[in-house]
C-alpha cells in the first residue's frame, strides 16, 4: 500500500526537524534528509537544488536495481537483477542526479535492497540473473517471538520474498557489484533495507565496502 499523500507530505518535515535537533549545539550544519519516496531520478534532479535552499543536506532515493515490474512503490523493494541499474531511471539518469545534487551541496543516499529478491511469478524457479536456487536459504517462516533472531535472518521475508544466502560466492559478488555501480555513479552513501533480517557480519562487510 502506498503512503497516503498527507503522510508523504509530513515525512520530509519530520526528517528535517530530527536533523536540526541532532545538530543543535554542535557547531556543525544539521543533517536533514529528504526521502524522495519512489520518485524518478530525473524528477529528483530537477528539484534537488530547491531542496538545498530549503535546508536539506541529503536526499534518499528509491532503490536503483532492476526490480519487479509494476507501478507500486513496494515493487522497487523486490529486486530481480542486482547487476543492472534500472529502478526509477537509468544509470545515466542517476549520474545526472548525483552531479546536480553535488553541485548544490546535497549528498545522495541510495536505498539498497540486498536481503532478498522478488516474489514475482516469473521468478518462482529462483533463477535470477547471476543466481541459482542454491544461492537462497530454504523457505521457512519467521518466528518473531521465539526469543532469538535466527528465523529473522534466514527465513523468507513476508513468507514469499526469497532470502539470499550471504555466504554464497555469487550472492557476495552481486552485492559488491551493485554497491560498486552506485559508487561509480556518484552515490555518497547507502541505506540498507531490511537490515534486521541480514546477518550482522554480512552487514558489517557491506558497510565497510562503502567507506
Amino acid at each position: 500500500m502506498a503512503l497516503p499523500p498527507e503522510l508523504r507530505a509530513l515525512l520530509p518535515t519530520a526528517l528535517l526537524l530530527a536533523g536540526c535537533q541532532a545538530g543543535a549545539g554542535t557547531g556543525e550544519p544539521p543533517t536533514a534528509i529528504l526521502h524522495a519516496h519512489d520518485e524518478p531520478f530525473r524528477a529528483v534532479a530537477a528539484e534537488v537544488c530547491r531542496y538545498a535552499r530549503q535546508g536539506y543536506s541529503h536526499v534518499l532515493i528509491a532503490p536503483a536495481q532492476v526490480s519487479a515490474p509494476g507501478p507500486e512503490w513496494w515493487q522497487r523493494y523486490q529486486p530481480v537483477d542486482l547487476g543492472r541499474i534500472g529502478g526509477r531511471g537509468s544509470a545515466a539518469d542517476l549520474r545526472g542526479l548525483t552531479r546536480r545534487a553535488h553541485g548544490c551541496g546535497v549528498k545522495v543516499i541510495a536505498d539498497v535492497v540486498l536481503n532478498h529478491m522478488s516474489s514475482h511469478p516469473a521468478y518462482r524457479s529462483l533463477h535470477f540473473p547471476g543466481l541459482s536456487p542454491a544461492d537462497f536459504h530454504p523457505r521457512c517462516t519467521i518466528h518473531y517471538a521465539d526469543g532469538n533472531t535466527m528465523s529473522e535472518r534466514r527465513c523468507w521475508l513476508n513468507g514469499d520474498l526469497p532470502d539470499l544466502d550471504p555466504n554464497r560466492p555469487a550472492v557476495a559478488r552481486l552485492k559488491r557489484t551493485h554497491l560498486r555501480q552506485l559508487l561509480a555513479l556518484g552515490v555518497d552513501g547507502f541505506r540498507f533495507d531490511a537490515a534486521k533480517h541480514m546477518e550482522p557480519a554480512d552487514l558489517q562487510k557491506l558497510v565497510a565496502f562503502g567507506r
